[in-house]
C-alpha cells in the first residue's frame, strides 16, 4: 500500500561552504543602480561612459548568465536637423552588446535637445564569480552632442543573475 506524504519545510539552506543550486533559469539575485546626472558626449571618435549609471554584481555561480536592463533618458542634438548617436552596454568597460541606434529630428532646427527613453537588453555570460561592472556607453554620429539624462530625469540598469 502506497501513501502519501507531504514535507513541510521553513526554508532550506545549503551545507556550510556551499551555494544552493537553483533550477536553470531561475532568478538567484537582483542589482539595480541609478542616476539621474546629466552627461554629455561631443566627440564623434569616443564613446564615453555613463559611470554615474555603473553598477556591479558578483554571480554566485560561474555558469550564471546576467540579464541587463537599461532603461535611460538619452539626448541627442545639434545644428543639423537630423542628429543621432550610438550607444552600448559594456562589461568592466568592454563592450558586450551590439550597437543601439538614437535618432532625432529638430524640425526647423529650433534648437530643442529632444530626450527619449531609450531601453537595452542584453544577456551576457560573464563565466566568473568574481565582480563584474555593467555600464552604458555613447558617442555622437551626427549633430553636436549627445548624451544622458537631464536635471532629474530618471535612469537605471537592472543586474539580474540567471541560473544557468
Amino acid at each position: 500500500e502506497h501513501r502519501m506524504s507531504t514535507l513541510e519545510v521553513k526554508g532550506i539552506q545549503a551545507p556550510s561552504g556551499y551555494d544552493l543550486q537553483m533550477p536553470a533559469g531561475n532568478i538567484i539575485q537582483v542589482v539595480q543602480g541609478s542616476a539621474t546626472t546629466q552627461v554629455s558626449n561631443s566627440s564623434t571618435t569616443a564613446f564615453i561612459e555613463y559611470t554615474q549609471l555603473s553598477t556591479s554584481i558578483t554571480p554566485k555561480f560561474a555558469n550564471s548568465k546576467i540579464l541587463v536592463t537599461l532603461s535611460s533618458s538619452m539626448r541627442v542634438w545639434g545644428s543639423l536637423n537630423q542628429s543621432s548617436a550610438d550607444h552600448y552596454i559594456a562589461r568592466n568597460n568592454v563592450q558586450v552588446s551590439g550597437l543601439y541606434s538614437i535618432y532625432t529630428y529638430d524640425y526647423g532646427n529650433s534648437g530643442v535637445q529632444p530626450r527619449i527613453l531609450q531601453t537595452a537588453v542584453h544577456l551576457d555570460s560573464p563565466a566568473t564569480t568574481s565582480a563584474v561592472e555593467y555600464s552604458s556607453w555613447m558617442k555622437l554620429t551626427s549633430g553636436s552632442n549627445c548624451g544622458w539624462g537631464a536635471s532629474g530625469a530618471y535612469s537605471t540598469i537592472t543586474l539580474m543573475e540567471v541560473a544557468g
